[in-house]
């Protein structure tokens, strides 16, 4: 199960969700809408942000986020306009694809597919959900005053036994956009590197 939680916080696990109210979409035109759609960046009232920046916890103009998560780095390319274009490890290419109303998911071999939720009023990641290797889990993005604190993450396994754990998340470093760069998550350390255009 630890493997499963730490997979879970990290953009890394991949999911999929079997809630009528989450589906894929599979339509072009519902595709590109999402692709394209802008939100207001919880950050400053003049600085918007893509659902797929905002969707990955992220603002600017990022060009690349590379994450390393048990020796796999993970490459996340996005275009000028904040659309995310690929999603790579060293193994694989991502498929990136949207649902509902254009809300990001990134499906990976071998693990699945995750699905990504932003409040609509704050365009704050607040949920993510599927299964990875069998167990299924849940995210909620816990914020105080517009900072995220904590996560709480719900887990099940093949025979249904649910956990559940409150995560404190604690910011080590930021970069110049307020982007995060390190931060913990009870005892395990995320790091990213992030470049901008």
């Amino acid at each position: 199960m630890k493997k499963l939680f730490i997979s879970a916080l990290t953009v890394f696990s991949f999911v999929c969700c079997s809630n009528a109210a989450r589906q894929e979409v599979t339509t072009d035109s519902e595709a590109e809408k999402g692709s394209e759609k802008v939100v207001k960046s919880s950050t400053t009232d003049n600085e918007s942000t893509s659902v797929d920046l905002a969707s990955l916890e992220l603002k600017g103009r990022v060009k690349t986020v590379v994450t390393k998560e048990h020796d796999i780095e993970v490459t996340y390319m996005f275009d000028k306009k904040g659309k995310l274009v690929s999603v790579k490890d060293c193994d694989s290419e991502y498929k990136i694809s949207y649902y509902n109303d254009g809300e990001l998911s990134i499906y990976a071999p071998d693990y699945g597919t995750t699905y990504y939720a932003l409040d609509p009023e704050t365009n704050q990641l607040v949920m993510s959900w599927g299964t990875d290797g069998g167990c299924s889990f849940n995210i909620t993005y816990n914020y105080e005053n517009g900072t995220l604190k904590s996560l709480t993450v719900t887990t099940s396994d093949e025979d249904e036994e649910e956990i559940t754990e409150e995560v404190e998340v604690k910011i080590i470093s930021v970069d110049e956009q307020g982007n995060w760069t390190k931060r913990t998550l009870n005892d395990y350390t995320e790091e990213r590197t992030i470049t901008y255009y």
